[in-house]
């Protein structure tokens, strides 16, 4: 188990390709991403919370992913 002190002090989300066919920040056609958020101790999600993502593309349209967050047993949840 991890104590709280061993959280980051602000939740933060990073993206990393696991198939890249250039090395641009854009997400093309055959390339893949993870998109991964660290929460703080103070905002990380409860079992049945709702969470929304909401990704600009750059023709400024949104798309948008929601998930119930299932009962979180270990420090990495996969919600596909």
């Amino acid at each position: 188990m991890t104590d709280s002190n061993d959280w980051p002090t602000e939740t933060t989300a990073f993206i990393y390709w696991t198939v890249a066919s250039n090395t641009n920040n854009l997400l093309e056609h055959g390339e893949h991403a993870n998109l991964a958020i660290v929460f703080a101790a103070g905002n990380r999600p409860e079992q049945l919370d709702k969470i929304r993502i909401e990704l600009i593309l750059r023709d400024d349209s949104t798309l948008t992913f929601e998930r119930m967050i299932p009962l979180i047993t270990n420090e990495l949840v996969d919600l596909g």
